[in-house]
């Protein structure tokens, strides 16, 4: 019986691939936070609880990332403007709870839970990122 989905390690090293050869995103860590994904992806044993736990990192940093650009951004705003971007940011909150959920959710296999959910919630939080520190006018 033949699989209609890649192997595993051939995915990984697909998703290293093309991470390492994307741009550097403006907001990325010193690092760049998709580059150490992708190495630790490639410095893995292959298993799903080492990607798992590289997926989990790579969230992470990215997460921490945008909480830092939301706190320079909510600092910065007053009156009405601190209002509507509360508002703004809760929305989105809501949203990003779930967003790329259905990576997780088991339909779309181990990899869709360790390689594809990390990657899509962490570029949705890059995003979000771009755009609150374009709101400060920084790249």
């Amino acid at each position: 019986m033949t699989s209609e989905r890649p192997a595993l390690s051939i995915r990984a090293a697909c998703l290293a691939a093309a991470l390492l050869s994307a741009p550097a995103p403006a907001l990325a860590a010193p690092a760049g936070a998709h580059a150490l994904y992708a190495q630790c992806l490639e410095g893995s044993d292959g298993s799903n609880f080492e990607w798992e736990q590289c997926g989990l990192d790579y969230m992470a940093r990215e997460r921490q990332l945008l909480d830092n650009t939301w706190k320079q951004l909510l600092d910065g705003s007053t009156g009405q403007t601190r209002r509507d971007l509360i508002n703004e940011q809760d929305a989105w909150t809501t949203f990003s709870t779930f967003a790329c959920i259905f990576y997780a959710n088991g339909d779309l296999g181990r990899e869709g839970q360790v390689l594809d959910y990390p990657a899509c919630v962490a570029s949705m939080f890059a995003d979000r990122t771009r755009s609150l520190r374009s709101y400060m006018g920084v790249p």
